[in-house]
């Protein structure tokens, strides 16, 4: 996963009309990104650099210091090209 994938992922939500909440690409964190979108409850999309993990993670009720927990829903290490589209398609099903 790269700056690419990030972009590609935005790109194909956002052409969704779903209301993007946060979007970062961190290129100083191991190149980390998540895009997050409204729903109940909200969802968000997660490339772990340091740790190769794609993950779909669902926000909770549930705080830690007042920040939300967010639990995944799927996750692999390591992705190949399939994942990430199998990942992102899972990802805009469940958005919408």
């Amino acid at each position: 996963m790269n700056k690419k994938a990030f972009d590609i992922a935005l790109q194909e939500i956002e052409q969704l009309n779903l209301k993007v909440l946060e979007s970062k690409y961190e290129p100083l964190v191991f190149g980390s990104w998540l895009i997050s979108v409204k729903r109940k409850p909200d969802i968000r999309l997660v490339w772990d650099g340091k740790d190769y993990e794609l993950s779909i993670q669902e926000k909770t009720k549930k705080k830690i210091r007042g920040f939300p927990i967010w639990e995944p829903i799927w996750s692999t290490l390591k992705p190949n090209d399939d994942d990430f589209g199998f990942c992102l398609t899972k990802f805009k099903s469940l958005a919408v």
